[in-house]
Order: structure tokens, then C-alpha cells, then sequence
């Protein structure tokens, strides 16, 4: 048998919980822990006599699935604006978060045929919306700021 911390650990995981949720989870525990037990008891009960596979079923929150939309539509415009491959967005994008900091780079890591919006929505949960679009944006920016050329011709 685990030990009940890796258990809770693997179950939150499981169920995809951001690093801003996890934060939030553990202020509240250390300023109400009361309170937390006694929400943990309410949940417990209102599941009761529901069935496992039921739970397993749930659909995305219509608010978060708009929100992720909404996203979704800014990043495709920025990119396509940008003439910046989906492939190498992702990377990048991983990669600016990363030195952001607070996520893992295994976490974000962009694996190829995977497809991008797969691949965004699941990053959307590990960051949240406003980090994303923050980093999508240095790396838009950052792309359309370069130099075009390494050799620029001399107007001469």
C-alpha cells in the first residue's frame, strides 16, 4: 500500500490540478484546516451512493471550456499573424514558462503529433489562462522581432 500523502498526490494529479490550484489548496489548509476538513466531509457526502464511473464522467466546466475558447483564438491568431509554426510555438512557449517559473519542463513538453490544441488545452490546465497568453506573447514578439536575415545586404 502508498503512503496516503503519494496517494492524495497521484489522485490530484490524476485529475489534472494546476500549480495555481495546488497553491490555492495549500494557503487554504494552512489558514483553515478546519474548514478544509469539514468541505473534504461535504463532498464525501454529497457522493455517497454515486457510482465510481459516474465521477469518471464529468464534463469540462462550461465556463473553463469558453475561457480555454477564448484563449485558443488569441494564440491561433497571434501564431498565424506571426508565420510561426505550431511545432516550434510549443516549444518555445514551453520553454518561457519554464523560465517563468513554477512548472516543470517534462510537464509542458510538446510531443509531436500529439496536435497543438491538445497539447495547449493541457498546458491551459497546468498554468492557467494569463500565463499562457504572457508567454505566447514574448515569444510572438520575440519571433517577429528578430532579424530577418543573418547576412543583411547592405542598401549600398
Amino acid at each position: 500500500m502508498r503512503d496516503p500523502l503519494e496517494r492524495i498526490l497521484m489522485l490530484l494529479a490524476a485529475a489534472r490540478i494546476s500549480m495555481q490550484e495546488m497553491n490555492k489548496l495549500v494557503s487554504f489548509a494552512r489558514s483553515n484546516p478546519k474548514e478544509l476538513l469539514s468541505h473534504y466531509r461535504g463532498v464525501v457526502h454529497s457522493l455517497e451512493g454515486k457510482e465510481r464511473n459516474q465521477l469518471s464522467d464529468w464534463k469540462e466546466d462550461e465556463s473553463e471550456l469558453q475561457v480555454f475558447t477564448s484563449i485558443y483564438r488569441d494564440i491561433d491568431y497571434l501564431l498565424r499573424n506571426s508565420k510561426l509554426s505550431r511545432a516550434m510555438a510549443a516549444r518555445q512557449i514551453a520553454k518561457e514558462l519554464v523560465s517563468m517559473g513554477g512548472w516543470s519542463e517534462r510537464a509542458l513538453r510538446f510531443l509531436p503529433g500529439s496536435g497543438f490544441e491538445s497539447w495547449l488545452r493541457k498546458v491551459f490546465k497546468e498554468v492557467g489562462g494569463a500565463a499562457l497568453i504572457r508567454a505566447t506573447s514574448i515569444v510572438v514578439d520575440r519571433h517577429v522581432r528578430r532579424p530577418k536575415s543573418d547576412w543583411p545586404l547592405s542598401s549600398s
